[in-house]
């Protein structure tokens, strides 16, 4: 999770419905394993971070946890949806990238089955499109959603409920300056944007790479899907140091482009 000058709190159940969990199972176990998040756009696409592709298990079996609120529980509204194609931007690197900490770190994922809409499962709406012409600003308040690690320590403790934190926009220009400091080599990208924490409070951390990133500041204004979790300090929430999220806007192009070669298009 992310926290600013807020503390984490236990989401409602289908306060953030466009959020899934990507899920593994390897039989005769009869563990699902959560490992990364990621957000419903169309109902038969989900978008999320490369790195929750590239580095998905290769033994098992992968889905798409829909509904989900608490991660160990299921209940009606919670469904395992099996995935047709992964999809991931022909630019990125992988995360061994340092430098730039994994730019073009973008994926989609294409469902085997058509998702049906309730009060638990529902699509976002993505940073300037069709309908929303919102551009993310410096200063705004953004929320963060999942079930992230919230450690301290060196071993993950990832809660089973879904937890929510607001965070603020910092400019680029701080947050690459903050990383410097560990890694002098590193340079932030226009494709990406980051968030506090700069106070050595709780960070995004495993489990919440791939997860969305909203923007919904005022009742009345629709929640728009403007970052993608993309990097955070290790170990996690020791050091302050900012998290990194892929900036959704510079890529809409890109996902309309893949969404239309596969014959669906997004809701905004």
């Amino acid at each position: 999770m992310a926290l600013s000058t807020d503390q984490p709190m236990d989401a409602t159940p289908g306060q953030f419905p466009w959020q899934i969990s990507m899920t593994w199972k390897n039989p005769p176990a009869i563990i699902n394993l959560h490992f990364c998040s990621g957000a419903i756009i169309t109902e038969f696409w989900i978008l999320l971070s490369a790195y929750c592709i590239t580095n998905a298990p290769s033994n098992g079996t992968v889905y798409v946890r829909t509904g989900s609120y608490n991660i160990n529980k299921d209940d009606q509204f919670v469904h395992n949806v099996p995935i047709k194609q992964m999809i991931v931007h022909e630019k990125y690197e992988g995360a061994k990238t340092l430098k730039t900490l994994a730019c073009y770190d973008i994926g989609l994922i294409q469902l085997g089955k058509q998702l049906d809409f309730d009060k638990r499962v529902q699509p976002i709406l993505m940073a300037k499109s069709k309908t929303w012409s919102y551009e993310i600003k410096l200063g705004d308040n953004v929320i963060l959603s999942g079930w992230g690690s919230i450690s301290y320590g060196a071993l993950s403790d990832h809660p089973d409920i879904m937890r929510t934190v607001n965070a603020t926009i910092i400019s680029n220009n701080e947050c690459e300056n903050a990383i410097k400091k560990i890694w002098p080599q590193f340079r932030i990208s226009e494709m990406q944007i980051c968030t506090t924490p700069l106070d050595g409070s709780l960070g995004a951390c495993i489990g919440d790479i791939g997860g969305p990133l909203i923007y919904h500041e005022k009742v009345d204004v629709i929640p728009v899907l403007v970052g993608i979790s993309n990097w955070n300090s290790e170990p996690c929430n020791k050091n302050g140091l900012p998290p990194v999220y892929t900036k959704v806007e510079y890529f809409l192009g890109w996902v309309e482009q893949k969404l239309k070669e596969n014959c669906s298009r997004p809701s905004g």
